[in-house]
């Protein structure tokens, strides 16, 4: 995958020898957040929305812990374990929230949502609760453990190819659909679900200088960030991305939404999209300051080091913040790094674990060892 040339070098471009070690970083200067152009569904978010859902998750969500990362020596990791939540993902708090405000009428035809799993799960298991039918639109990349368990918790899955399923995030309606959409990353409702892990960090870890989160579709990099504007924390915020698809790295660099290759692999099928939807880009760019893009290779040595040091399981797109927080640009800081969910499929953990990577690499990336 090519990327735009940053500070006078090309990303990914190493020796296969050394490709290991090398992830690209940018740095970006926050933009104002232009009032008077583009989408403004999050304007009014305040505090007290934020700790109104925190309280009405509980006993539903787990707080999830904030581990110290065992093995870090010239920085200081903590990780936001949100693999421990009900089924496995930090989307049960979104989605939860999401589903806990919809009027009986909004719940009458069911409800329907693009996923790649997680935010699917915790809509099913949410929606469940108040008696309505889920519809789940997912990929045909998609982890088989999370649809098998889509399945057992009674949604109706329906598999489609990745144009189609991005068109529904970008506002197409399936045909025949007739539900109320819940969008995973683009809602205002899902995204305060998602500022009380930045709520949690912060109480628990109200010095930190760093906060790397695993970015997707952008909803929780954004809440976690609106949750640090109204805690007065100036934490940095870093995205992180793999070299499988890097929209917002390229679409920062370019100071515009670009679109980019997606090259992916189950390991990493919860992130991994081919350019930053319109709704949330005014946001990123007014409220992240940079972006950490992993080779494939280091977030699987992740992977392998969360298992082996915290006895924790996570999936790929989780463990690219652990990826992100060895980058040498942290030395000497307090991170915390939002380990977004555990759902990988059993044979590609094996195969990571093992260091099999014809069991968690695409081909393209198979040649680069060979």
């Amino acid at each position: 995958m090519a990327l735009p040339e940053i500070d006078q070098h090309k990303p990914f471009a190493r020796k296969s020898e050394d490709i290991t070690s090398f992830s690209d970083i940018l740095h970006h200067s926050r933009k104002p957040l232009d009032g008077g152009s583009g989408p403004a569904y999050l304007g009014d978010v305040s505090r007290s929305d934020i700790e109104r859902a925190s309280e009405s998750m509980r006993g539903t969500v787990v707080r999830a812990p904030l581990l110290r990362y065992a093995d870090a020596t010239d920085r200081s990791i903590f990780l936001k374990s949100e693999n421990l939540q009900p089924r496995g993902s930090f989307k049960i708090r979104c989605a939860f929230n999401a589903v806990s405000r919809l009027t009986p009428a909004q719940l009458s035809n069911g409800v329907f949502t693009a996923s790649t799993g997680n935010f699917a799960l915790g809509v099913t298991e949410a929606a469940r609760v108040r008696g309505a039918e889920v519809r789940v639109y997912v990929t045909n990349t998609a982890g088989r453990s999370k649809i098998e368990a889509l399945r057992t918790l009674g949604a109706r899955v329906i598999e489609v190819d990745y144009e189609s399923w991005w068109a529904i995030l970008r506002g197409e309606i399936p045909a025949g659909e007739t539900g109320t959409f819940l969008h995973p990353c683009a809602c205002r409702d899902v995204v305060v679900g998602d500022a009380t892990i930045g709520q949690e960090i912060l109480e628990d870890l109200p010095d930190v200088d760093v906060i790397l989160v695993p970015f997707g579709g952008g909803g929780l990099i954004t809440g976690i960030a609106l949750a640090c504007m109204n805690w007065g924390s100036h934490a940095q915020l870093y995205a992180c991305e793999t070299e499988a698809a890097a929209p917002l790295y390229s679409s920062l660099s370019a100071g515009a939404i670009v679109e980019v290759p997606v090259d992916s692999t189950p390991m990493v099928s919860g992130i991994g999209v081919p350019t930053v939807l319109d709704a949330n880009w005014p946001y990123l760019n007014a409220l992240v300051d940079g972006v950490v893009v992993s080779t494939l290779e280091d977030t699987a040595e992740a992977i392998r080091c969360l298992a082996k040091s915290n006895h924790i399981v996570v999936e790929g797109a989780g463990a690219v913040a652990l990826a992100a927080a060895r980058h040498p640009y942290f030395a000497g800081k307090r991170i915390a790094a939002v380990l977004t969910g555990g759902g990988i499929d059993m044979h590609v953990l094996a195969s990571v674990l093992n260091g099999e990577r014809s069991g968690y690499l695409p081909p393209s990336r198979l040649r680069t060892f060979e």
